[in-house]
């Protein structure tokens, strides 16, 4: 079966949330063919639980990038350079390390380069670092983008696509910060030009003021607040709807 004829579900940001994801997997897996996760899914409350979770779910689970796994990736280079130093000491312990150090097991006793050396050690251990490197900037089908913010409204998709891609690579990444995972205003729930793409756009990402409009133009946008009790919202492919759980 090729990709337009499966049926997706897209998952927006979870942030560690494990007990709520699996709950939605309880009603979720047995209905679609495959599912798709919008990235953010480290840090929170469970995030070691949470991404044993998905890989359980096999070839059947496709997660890309978001901001915090990109933070992460940075963060955890095993470069001691500057840019590495700021990633780690001004980006992601200041205003994203959530838990992992405790989800670990990793008690932090020295310098951050050492800290993270030790997160690194656990997360290879578990086989978590290798997915974690080999997560995709986005996952695309003949119909929908799977996109972490959104895409720039004022270049092709194409062209935004290949950038991504060069970006990950992983000899420039740590340098980059891409707008569509990390733009505040690429996660808003704006129409995406014909002249962007025609496909759907399913983002996630957009927490702060969540738009009352959750569709609009070739968009689709599932902001959640599920760290904070709300529902997970869950676009279903084959009924171009969402589902709450």
């Amino acid at each position: 079966m090729d990709a337009e004829q499966l049926s997706y579900a897209v998952v927006p940001d979870t942030h560690g949330e494990y007990e709520h994801v699996a709950r939605m997997l309880e009603v979720v897996e047995p209905v679609v063919d495959k599912i798709v996760f919008l990235g953010d899914v480290v840090d929170g409350r469970e995030p070691r639980k949470l991404i044993d979770l998905i890989r359980e779910l096999g070839d059947k689970a496709v997660t890309i990038l978001g901001n915090h796994e990109w933070v992460l990736r940075n963060a955890l280079h095993d470069s001691t350079g500057p840019l590495t130093t700021a990633w780690r000491d001004h980006v992601w312990l200041p205003g994203y390390e959530s838990g992992m150090f405790r989800a670990y097991g990793v008690e932090r006793q020295g310098s951050s380069h050492e800290d993270a050396s030790r997160l690194r050690e656990r997360l290879a251990e578990l086989g978590h670092f290798n997915w974690l490197q080999s997560l995709p900037p986005y996952y695309e089908t003949p119909k929908f983008v799977a996109l972490h913010a959104g895409p720039l409204m004022t270049r092709a998709w194409s062209k935004q696509a290949m950038q991504l891609r060069y970006e990950s690579a992983p000899a420039v990444r740590v340098k980059k910060e891409p707008l569509q995972l990390f733009s505040r205003s690429a996660g808003l729930t704006k129409g995406v030009p014909n002249a962007v793409d025609e496909r759907m756009f399913i983002t996630g990402h957009a927490h702060v003021g969540m738009a009352a409009r959750r569709r609009a133009q070739n968009r689709v946008c599932l902001a959640t607040h599920i760290t904070e009790g709300a529902p997970l919202l869950v676009w279903h492919s084959a009924q171009d709807m969402i589902a709450e759980y």
